[in-house]
C-alpha cells in the first residue's frame, strides 16, 4: 500500500516513512460504525490540510459547454451498505467558500449558478456497496485561469446510517484542465545521500490541474503526501512544494520537446526523483 510521512516525527527531524505493520488492532472493526461523507473522485486525498474547517477536492474538467462534475458519496468504514441507502445532497451557504478562504489563506470564488446544474439531488448507494455517484453538469467552456472556482455541497439527510460530521460538508475546487494534466509514466526513486535507495519503481501517476501552469500530485508518484508543482512558462523550471515538508536543493524542470516531467529536490536529507512520461 501507499506510504505516507509521518509528519510528527519529521517536526522531530526524524527521517522516515510511516509502515504497515504486520500487529495487533487497536479497535475491533465489528465494534466501527461507518459514516457517510464525501469523498474524493480521483483517490487523492482531500488538497485541504487536516486542520481546514471544511474539507476541499481538487476536480479539473475538460472545456466544453457541458461536462459531467462526479461527487462521490462513500458509506466509510468497516462494512458495505446493508440496505439501499438514499443520501441527499444540497447547495451549501455561499458564506462556506469566505470561511474556507479565510481559514486556508486561499482565494476561492462561488461558482456562478447559471455555469452548472444539478439534474438530481439524491443517489443511492445500493445494498453491498460502499459508494455512489452524484452528477453534476458544469458549464467550464465558462471558465478561465484568472479565478479558482469552488462550490460548496453538503450532505443533508440519508435514509439509514450515520452522516459524517467532519465530511457531511465539502468544498470543491473546480477548474479547467490544463495541457499538463493527464496520466504519466512515473519513473521513481528516494535514495539516501551516500546513494542507497530507499524505494524505486515504475507506476502510472496521475497529475491533476490546480491552474494555468501548475498540479498537484502524490509527493514522487508514490507516496501518499500531496506534491505541487509549479511550471514557469518562460523557462519550464517547475517548483515543487508540500505541505508540511522542507524541500531544498530542487532542480526540476519540464521538457516542452518531449513533454517529459523531470522532478528532483532533497527532502528529509534524502534525494527524491521523478521522471513523468505522458501517456496522453
Amino acid at each position: 500500500m501507499k506510504k505516507i510521512f509521518n509528519l510528527f516525527l519529521v517536526a522531530l527531524g526524524v527521517t522516515g516513512l510511516t509502515s504497515c505493520l504486520d500487529e495487533e488492532p487497536f479497535f475491533n472493526p465489528e465494534e466501527v460504525q461507518n459514516v457517510i461523507e464525501f469523498y474524493s473522485s480521483n483517490n487523492l486525498a482531500p488538497a485541504s490540510t487536516a486542520t481546514a474547517v471544511y474539507p476541499m477536492f481538487r476536480n479539473s474538467v475538460e472545456i466544453a459547454p457541458e461536462v459531467d462534475l462526479p461527487i462521490v458519496i462513500k458509506y466509510a468504514g468497516p462494512n458495505v451498505a446493508p440496505e439501499d441507502i438514499t443520501v441527499t445532497v444540497a447547495i451549501a451557504d455561499a458564506g462556506i467558500i469566505e470561511e474556507y478562504n479565510e481559514d486556508q489563506d486561499e482565494h476561492f470564488v462561488l461558482l456562478p449558478s447559471e455555469w452548472y446544474s444539478m439534474p438530481t439531488t439524491t443517489v443511492t448507494i445500493p445494498k453491498g456497496q460502499r459508494e455512489a455517484t452524484l452528477t453534476i453538469k458544469v458549464r467550464s467552456d465558462m471558465f478561465d485561469y484568472d479565478n479558482s472556482y469552488a462550490l460548496p455541497l453538503t450532505i443533508t439527510s440519508a435514509s439509514q446510517g450515520i452522516i459524517s460530521g467532519n465530511f457531511n460538508t465539502a468544498v470543491f475546487a473546480i477548474g479547467p484542465k490544463n495541457k499538463y494534466h493527464g496520466l504519466y509514466t512515473n519513473t521513481f526513486s528516494r535514495t539516501r545521500r551516500d546513494g542507497s535507495v530507499i524505494v524505486s519503481g515504475t507506476n502510472t501517476a496521475e497529475l491533476t490541474t490546480t491552474g494555468a501552469n501548475s498540479l498537484l500530485g502524490n509527493l514522487i508518484g508514490y507516496y501518499s503526501n500531496l506534491q505541487y508543482m509549479s511550471i514557469d512558462p518562460a523557462t519550464n523550471k517547475i517548483t515543487v512544494t508540500s505541505p508540511g515538508i522542507a524541500i531544498t536543493e530542487d532542480v526540476s524542470y519540464y521538457d516542452p520537446a518531449t513533454r517529459i516531467i523531470h522532478i528532483q529536490y532533497v527532502a528529509l536529507n534524502t534525494v527524491m526523483k521523478q521522471t513523468l512520461v505522458p501517456r496522453f
